[in-house]
């Protein structure tokens, strides 16, 4: 058996966090921000969030609280996967840190269906975006202590790719698709916190 490589790890742990049931509501704070993105990161959060340095010239914010954390890699390769559903963020940098690389592994996700991608910008650079769907689904179980049902919802994965000077970086934010609307303002805090250094 081949050893899986970062990008095979981070694709895993999303699916793993996808089938967590908590939804603990955290208390609103605003973050850290340089001032062309403080009035969109100034707008009021469903959840708590602290800056970290990723990298030299990567800085953003992430789930803060008591939540869950992976981070794996260094300063010039590495994951870092933050948070619970509803809400998760990601962040890949790296050589294999690419849109097409995070596609191929996102849609190994049962029944994903992959959008358009599209063009935009992150921290002032260009960006390249896509969307991808997982459907949700209902598992029927039963057992010594009783029977029911386990319902996943339908998530989405919005991911955001780009570079800082020569790093490739994937930015990721993942929300339950009925809960989208609610956390509109983390989405944007997400990724409006997103500093990068020339």
């Amino acid at each position: 058996m081949q050893p899986l490589s970062k990008h095979q790890v981070g694709i895993a742990l999303v699916a793993i966090m996808l089938v967590s049931c908590s939804r603990q509501q955290r208390r609103p704070q605003a973050g850290r921000a340089s001032r062309a993105d403080a009035a969109a990161i100034a707008k009021p959060t469903q959840l708590e969030w602290r800056s970290t340095a990723l990298a030299p010239a990567l800085e953003v914010d992430i789930l803060g609280g008591n939540t869950s954390v992976y981070q794996a890699g260094g300063p010039d390769d590495g994951t870092l996967i933050a948070g619970d559903s509803p809400v998760r963020i990601g962040i890949e940098w790296g050589p294999t840190a690419t849109l097409a690389t995070w596609t191929a592994g996102a849609v190994k996700i049962l029944g994903a269906v992959v959008g358009t991608e599209t063009s935009g910008t992150i921290c002032g650079r260009p960006a390249r975006r896509l969307e991808v769907t997982i459907p949700g689904h209902t598992a029927h179980f039963s057992g010594p202590n009783g029977e029911g049902d386990s319902v996943t919802p339908t998530e989405l994965m919005i991911a955001h790719a780009f570079q800082v000077g020569s790093l490739p970086v994937v930015a990721f934010y993942i929300v339950s698709a009925e809960e989208r609307d609610r956390f509109a303002n983390d989405e944007m805090h997400f990724l409006t916190s997103i500093k990068c250094s020339p």
